[in-house]
């Protein structure tokens, strides 16, 4: 008795659904489409609307008038935006993105076509090289590792007081000057080198004519077969070091360079530690050219302006959903596509990967798609069968029975 309840349920189920889909395929065509390419687009009573995406080019004599499809131009050319958001664009050829510091702005415009070579653009051997603009000359490694345009300056050198920081009205001191930098960037000059007649860090002390005795504050450590003899600072410390007391008394000693004292909130401790160096760049730290220069830390990137005028490193944009051609199958790496695409799955699972959304052609968004009703109506028979065992002769004929057109 049970499983003629199930077999009258399936019956009515299949016959009510194959009724839906006839209703649905008459409707869609019955449905007025919109034209594509070719197809009349004019004055009358055959004409119709062009389907988005196209468009109705029309003499101007009204000799002719059909529908053909817009042109598609994914890249951006002038004043198209090409900054962060879903709308950007990546400029075209003979194009580059012009961005604001701030991120105020940021559109294309046309590049401009220099034959020579400015600032940093490359002068070596090969078939991308230029010949430096006039002001301009070329700095070549001795070992070929760069060769790029640098700007010409009157004096090439600085002497005493001329400006050797970083900046455009920069000069490398001249051989016999040094350059005195402040820790803190507030000051950069060029001074003279001072004349030592005794020796300081790693100087030759031992035999010979080329020897020097070492200064004040220094000793000469000489091995005891003399294959060595070179002066080196005395061991005089009066700074404190790791695990050495930094706190209130008599025996503190102030942290060395290089240290900072550790204080517990109740005084319970105070001692030097080694500061933690970070040798890469974080957050607005300088990653261009030049000594002061830091590679970008892990998550980050160096954002570089077309013109030099800024480099710093900024945190990377983490995007968790899939665009064209990312991987949305199965596995640790798949992802979820993003908004306006989907997954295209293989049905032997050879590849998944999002793609991006096709409109339909018809201006009605609310058509059902017969495909999509048939895949679900024998789903729902597969599962109907299974949970009612309707396995007999009789219910696979009616199963057959139902006509998908």
């Amino acid at each position: 008795m049970i499983q003629k309840k199930g077999h009258v349920f399936c019956s009515f189920f299949i016959l009510t659904t194959a009724t839906i889909i006839d209703t649905v395929q008459a409707g869609n065509n019955g449905l007025k489409k919109c034209g594509q390419t070719g197809e009349f687009c004019g004055r009358g009573p055959n004409r119709k609307d062009c389907c988005s995406g196209y468009h109705c080019n029309i003499a101007p004599d009204d000799s002719y008038a059909y529908c053909e499809k817009d042109v598609v131009v994914t890249c951006g050319t002038d004043g198209e935006f090409c900054g962060r958001g879903p709308n950007r664009k990546d400029c075209c050829s003979g194009y580059h993105c012009n961005i604001a510091p701030d991120d105020s702005y940021a559109y294309c415009e046309k590049d401009v076509v220099v034959t020579c070579g400015t600032g940093g653009e490359f002068c070596g051997r090969g078939p991308n090289r230029k010949d430096c603009c006039s002001g301009y000359h070329c700095n070549i490694a001795p070992d070929d590792t760069y060769a790029y345009c640098e700007k010409d300056t009157t004096v090439t050198c600085g002497t005493d007081g001329e400006f050797c920081g970083r900046g455009p009205s920069r000069k490398d001191c001249c051989s016999g000057y040094h350059c005195n930098i402040a820790p803190d960037d507030t000051y950069a000059y060029c001074e003279k080198d001072v004349v030592v007649t005794c020796g300081t860090d790693g100087e030759f002390c031992g035999r010979g004519p080329n020897r020097k005795d070492c200064c004040s504050g220094y000793h000469c450590n000489i091995a005891p077969d003399d294959t060595y003899a070179y002066c080196e600072k005395d061991t005089t410390v009066t700074c404190g070091t790791d695990g050495e007391f930094c706190g209130r008394g008599p025996s503190r000693k102030d942290c060395c360079s290089g240290y900072h004292c550790n204080i517990a909130p109740d005084d319970t401790y105070a001692y030097c530690e080694k500061d933690v160096v970070v040798t890469c760049g974080t957050d607005g730290e300088f990653c261009g050219r030049g000594p002061s220069r830091k590679d970008c830390c892990s998550g980050y990137h160096c954002n570089i302006a077309p013109d030099d005028r800024y480099a710093y490193c900024e945190k990377d944009t983490t995007v968790t959903c899939g665009t064209d051609g990312e991987f949305c199958g199965r596995g640790p790496s798949r992802k979820d596509c993003c908004s306006g695409y989907r997954c295209n799955i293989a049905p032997d699972d050879s590849y998944a990967f999002c793609e991006k959304d096709k409109a339909t052609p018809y201006k009605n968004s609310h058509q059902i798609n017969v495909s999509s009703l048939r895949e679900l109506l024998q789903s729902l028979l597969r599962l109907c069968a299974s949970k009612n065992n309707c396995s007999s002769k009789k219910c696979r004929q009616s199963d057959a029975s139902v006509k998908l057109n």
